[in-house]
């Protein structure tokens, strides 16, 4: 189960969801300290676990013709904290919408743990 490449293990994560998680396994230190360099450790926690959120959420997009997943992740990365800047800069609240986890939208876990239960 999930021993190979990056590609391998997105593709076995469509069959059973908790594969996914040697993904991050493999990779959340390092989207965490390149989002940490760029805005502190404790907002690169929040930052980070979107990153893999929609990373989980979008999988079924990933291109398989690339082994690494690591630039993928990095892109992603870019892109939720280019939001969180938008979001900051226009005064707006920043953890809204796809970012709220805490007040009942469903955190990456509890979704995995659904898409299980569906399968």
């Amino acid at each position: 189960m999930g021993s190979g490449s990056d590609a391998q293990i997105i593709t076995e994560s469509l069959g059973d969801p908790t594969v996914f998680a040697l993904v991050f396994d493999r990779h959340y230190d390092s989207v965490h300290r390149y989002l940490a360099r760029r805005v502190g450790a404790e907002l690169a926690d929040d930052l980070a676990a979107e990153t893999f959120t929609t990373a989980f959420d979008v999988r079924r997009r990933y291109d398989t013709e690339h082994p690494d997943a690591r630039p993928w992740l990095f892109g992603i990365a870019i892109r939720v904290l280019a939001d969180y800047r938008r979001a900051a800069r226009h005064g707006r609240e920043v953890f809204t919408g796809e970012f709220d986890h805490m007040d009942g939208a469903p955190t990456a876990l509890e979704r995995l743990e659904g898409e299980e239960a569906r399968d």
